[in-house]
């Protein structure tokens, strides 16, 4: 087809008349329209060999653009993935060339050493769903035949992603191929290849196995691997929590406990509080639960430094009613954890934190919560593990007010300990309590050593993300101004920029591009200028920046910079638009689902555009389409989606959609009830055109949509005077 478009459209610039037109013996019968699928073709021929001069040229991101732009102008065109993929791997922008591989999944076009590639680079990246999607793709495009050693290589990597993502059944339907090479032929240079390929531990191997089989419920594949790993390493500690595990849900708990004594008795704690937990389950299933206070006891003893043991037998206490004595074993906990005397793992170190904070709370203890905070913000600084229960906590207005006046003391009193003040603020901000918050944290300014700079500006941070922003920047700008904070630091200057949005304008500006500046390199901070500016109601400025920003960075294939200028040219083309360069408005949408051929934003954005303007009409269906997959309940979405219908002259299709997108959200927009006005108008239904428009005419912001409530009261007047003339209401306002 792209052939054929081509020739059409050579054929089109050819066809010049050689004698002017009004010299023309006769004129030419009139040619027939061309349909919107036959202009695409045309732009994608025109798109293509625009790509095949700019990569003879050697001017490769714009070729890259250009192939992706025919091909998306002419989807059935699959030889052009054939050049973007690679394309786009040899310019680093792998992201981009996993987006247009998965588009042919499948097809076989995409070569098995590319998949893998690419499947490589989601793994690194974290795009667990592509990586499984391609190294998925891989196995079927290689013969069962083929190397034994890469096909069991990625169906490890394949098991751990399908386990990883909750699917135990895959995971364990996966490994069990390669678990059954392994064991048939333990000697073989397959497996030798690939117990060297994972580190050399075929105990690790066989325990991951045994633990994607336990959780798939094929307790004999578990079976066979767990005892595989014990047999690999004797002394592997971890493979007999797992056999116990195995055990106890065959119902063999006497089995189970025999794999524990055997896992206690290993020096110490490989696998935390669980075995712990494991152990109590058991004694319970064979009967014998007054025995675990004894049991534990001897662990204890056995295992005299375990924090682990400690939180069991915390635990224990509190669960027969014991909390008083359940609370100094877990404060002992805490302070041996802070002074590394025993090791412990973070989550262990929350739950304690979090259950003597709601202890505290039950008993009133409004005393002990300020210590024990400052003790937990040394794990966790800004106490995220602990809101839901501080804020239950204070839910009693009683408990609230002694922590308050308890507060108030810290951030009175001059002998106060420097190292409770910033966890006392993030008390303090946890409990809502703002002003007393950033009272707390001004002290710690008091003597730049007691807090690292680091830790105020997160703190900062913190405010600002609870909405305040003047309390935030003011903390930043004294936190500069006494050298708390470096004032070298461009994250304290970027941050400042936000708490001074809507506050003081010029100085937000003046710091974004303070920020800007001490990191040259980042393409964040320098869209973030554009953005300050833009919010500042300095649109012209603000459009130069973000152009400034794309020319700047359009060469990094960084995928964070990526995603920032798939930011900036969103915001762009919103000001190209509002300065009436639709054209402009456009390419830059264009750009960006060239790169992002799914993204949803662009897609309603671009597709709204051309439907509102009566162009491309199917391909803007399309575009709106793949906005509404993506987000369903969007009303936006939804309101494209039914104004492109609307355009089509599908009008009951779009007044469904544009009645859904008028139910999405809570309070109507105006512009989708006007669109929907249109849509009753032109299914003959006046009266309920005349109700949207007047409902719509109520919620408009004169300030924000005067163009707007002028072409709505235009409406309601030619519907009033055609009316009192008899006249057929108008069905398409454009």
């Amino acid at each position: 087809m792209l052939a054929v478009a081509l020739r059409h459209l050579l054929l089109l610039c050819l066809c010049v008349p050689a004698t002017p037109p009004l010299l023309a013996e006769s004129a030419a019968p009139p040619a027939e329209p061309l349909s919107e699928r036959q202009r695409d073709q045309i732009d994608a021929a025109a798109s293509y060999a625009l790509a095949t001069t700019l990569f003879a040229s050697s001017d490769l991101p714009a070729a890259l653009h250009a192939f992706e732009r025919a091909w998306r102008w002419d989807p059935g065109e699959d030889q052009l993935l054939d050049r973007i993929v690679p394309l786009a791997v040899s310019l680093g922008r792998a992201d981009e060339a996993i987006r247009y591989a998965l588009i042919r999944a499948g097809d076989g076009s995409v070569s098995p050493e590319m998949l893998r590639r690419l499947a490589l680079f989601a793994s690194e990246s974290e795009q667990w769903d592509e990586a499984k999607r391609l190294y998925e793709l891989w196995l079927q495009s290689t013969p069962e035949s083929s190397n034994a050693f890469e096909r069991a290589m990625v169906r490890i990597e394949l098991g751990r992603l399908y386990r990883r993502q909750g699917n135990a059944a895959e995971a364990s339907a996966c490994l069990a191929k390669i678990q059954k090479k392994l064991l048939a032929a333990p000697n073989s240079k397959a497996s030798r290849q690939i117990i060297t390929g994972l580190g050399g531990s075929l105990s690790q191997v066989y325990e991951m196995f045994g633990k994607c089989h336990l959780e798939a419920g094929e307790l004999h594949l578990a079976a066979e691997a767990f005892s595989q790993a014990r047999d690999e390493l004797e002394t592997d500690a971890a493979a007999n929590y797992w056999l116990a595990l195995l055990e106890l849900e065959r119902s063999q708990p006497l089995d189970a406990y025999a794999h524990l004594q055997q896992y206690f008795a290993a020096p110490g704690d490989p696998l935390g509080a669980a075995p712990y937990e494991l152990l109590r389950k058991v004694l319970v299933k064979i009967n014998d639960r007054e025995h675990w206070p004894a049991e534990l006891s001897r662990l204890r003893e056995q295992h005299p430094d375990s924090l682990y043991g400690l939180q069991a037998e915390a635990e224990t206490l509190a669960a027969a009613g014991k909390a008083d004595d359940a609370a100094p074993l877990l404060r002992r906990l805490i302070d041996d954890a802070l002074s590394e005397a025993a090791p412990i793992d973070e989550d262990s170190f929350a739950a304690c934190g979090v259950w003597l904070l709601r202890h505290y709370a039950a008993t009133g203890e409004a005393n002990r919560v300020i210590p024990l905070v400052s003790q937990l913000g040394k794990v966790h600084p800004s106490l995220d593990p602990y809101a839901n229960v501080i804020k239950a906590a204070i839910s009693d207005n009683a408990f609230a007010a002694q922590v308050n006046a308890r507060l108030r003391l810290v951030a009175d009193q001059p002998q106060t300990n420097p190292a409770e003040l910033l966890p006392a603020a993030y008390l303090a901000l946890t409990a809502g309590e703002i002003d007393l918050a950033t009272s707390i944290a001004e002290r710690s300014l008091a003597d730049d050593k007691n807090v690292e700079g680091d830790d105020l500006l997160s703190f900062a941070v913190g405010l600002l993300l609870a909405d305040q922003g003047e309390a935030g920047a003011g903390l930043i700008r004294r936190a500069l101004e006494q050298g708390a904070v470096d004032e070298e630091s461009p994250a304290a200057w970027y941050y400042l920029s936000a708490g001074l949005r809507g506050v003081d304008d010029t100085e937000a500006v003046n710091a974004a591009r303070r920020a800007a500046e001490l990191a040259p390199a980042s393409p964040e901070f320098a869209a973030n200028v554009a953005r300050v500016l833009q919010a500042a109601g300095q649109t012209q400025a603000a459009a130069d920046e973000f152009a400034a920003v794309l020319r700047r960075f359009e060469s990094d294939p960084d995928p964070s910079t990526r995603a920032t200028l798939r930011e900036t040219r969103l915001s762009y083309s919103y000001l190209l638009l509002q300065d009436d360069r639709v054209d402009d408005a456009v390419e830059q949408l264009q750009q960006v689902l060239d790169e992002f051929p799914s993204d949803p934003g662009a897609s309603n954005d671009l597709s709204y555009l051309w439907s509102d303007r009566g162009l491309h009409l199917q391909r803007a269906l399309r575009l709106a389409e793949t906005a509404v997959a993506a987000e369903p309940d969007n009303p936006a979405y939804l309101d494209s989606r039914g104004w492109g219908l609307f355009k089509l002259g599908r009008f009951d299709e779009a007044r469904d959609n544009l009645a859904a997108a008028v139910n999405a959200t809570d309070e109507a927009d105006p512009e989708i009830l006007n669109h929907l006005a249109y849509s009753h108008l032109a299914l003959g239904d006046r009266g309920a055109a005349l109700r949207d428009w007047r409902r719509a005419l109520s919620l408009i912001d004169d300030a924000q949509q005067g163009l707007l409530r002028a072409e709505i009261e235009q409406r309601l007047q030619d519907l009033a005077r055609q009316a009192g003339v008899g006249e057929a209401p108008e069905k398409n306002p454009h």
